[in-house]
């Protein structure tokens, strides 16, 4: 059988590869504001559950830049591995106290503490679950 206009053929397909590739993205960002929703609000909706729930943590992400980063918050770094002052980083402490069941999954309730000097401590909870802190956090330590 004859095949139609080849040209408008691959055209659809670019345009329907495209879309696909900005709805991923969409969801992307949708997930990511579910994670930090569970971080900020004091009860978050079922439905920022379930898509935080879906956020999927193959290996831990890079902190590119993370001396620009700190500085953001008045930390005195030269670069990724040097600080101005030793003395002043600030410290990093963080438990797990207890857990949650939301949407058929466990979620550790992760509590984080970052006290720098003379600075008021800031605290806040990270709710994640445990294929997330492995691949986060226990892996990158691990090694």
């Amino acid at each position: 059988p004859m095949v139609g206009n080849p040209g408008a053929l691959q055209r659809r397909v670019r345009a329907a590869r495209a879309a696909e590739r900005v709805n991923e993205e969409r969801d992307r960002v949708r997930i990511a504001q579910a994670v930090v929703k569970l971080s900020t609000c004091s009860s978050p909706a079922e439905s920022v559950w379930e898509k935080a729930a879906e956020w999927q943590v193959d290996e831990a992400e890079a902190v590119p830049n993370s001396f620009k980063y700190l500085k953001q918050f008045k930390c005195e770094v030269i670069n990724d591995t040097t600080w101005l002052n030793p003395k002043l980083r600030p410290g990093l402490q963080l438990w797990v106290q207890e857990h949650a069941e939301e949407v058929g999954h466990t979620w550790y309730l992760v509590q984080l503490k970052v006290e720098g000097d003379g600075d008021c401590p800031v605290e806040w909870q990270a709710p994640r679950r445990l294929a997330q802190l492995r691949a986060g956090l226990h892996d990158p330590l691990k090694t």
